[in-house]
């Protein structure tokens, strides 16, 4: 399976870290933010002994729980990944990945048959980590740095960055 080549294939399902998954000569494909039954042209990027990962290049047949994100960093920084399917959808995709861990990680025989939705779908995180970084007025100092979400799978800052000024209050 040559690396860089361009095919048309169909998702069959999505794993955790909202990766479509479909298959290309009898292999399983990773493709990041592609949901089950999607049609995407693909380009492959990663050929390895146990994992292929390909890039979504072009979106041919959406599927019915895809939306469009809210956020301008999405696909950017490392949070969000479940943000371009529906709410309802990805409630689905939980309560797959609780069944999936108790039968797989755990060996039990149960099964969860509902996940209960929160009332307000958007700020509701009760966790962040932001990145810090020195700006291009100097280094990082009590009063003076960059502040924003990491950009996914690195060390680097979403380019929307602010800068955030830190006070001193008595």
């Amino acid at each position: 399976m040559p690396k860089i080549r361009s095919i048309l294939s169909s998702l069959r399902a999505i794993i955790p870290r909202a990766l479509g998954v479909c298959r290309v000569g009898g292999r399983a494909v990773f493709v990041p933010r592609a949901l089950a039954g999607e049609t995407w042209e693909i380009k492959l990027v990663k050929v390895g002994s146990s994992a292929v990962y390909g890039r979504g290049e072009k979106l041919l047949v959406p599927s019915p729980a895809r939306t469009a994100p809210d956020c301008p960093v999405f696909g950017k920084c490392g949070g969000c990944d479940l943000w371009h399917m529906s709410y309802e959808e990805e409630l689905g995709f939980k309560l797959s990945r609780v069944n999936d861990a108790f039968r797989h990680i755990g060996g039990l025989d149960f099964q969860v048959t509902e996940i209960v939705g929160a009332d307000n779908t958007t700020g509701y995180r009760n966790k962040a980590i932001y990145a810090v970084a020195a700006n291009a007025l100097g280094p990082v100092t009590p009063r003076r740095a960059l502040s924003n979400f990491s950009i996914a799978s690195s060390w680097g800052i979403t380019p929307r960055y602010s800068v955030v000024q830190f006070s001193r209050t008595t």
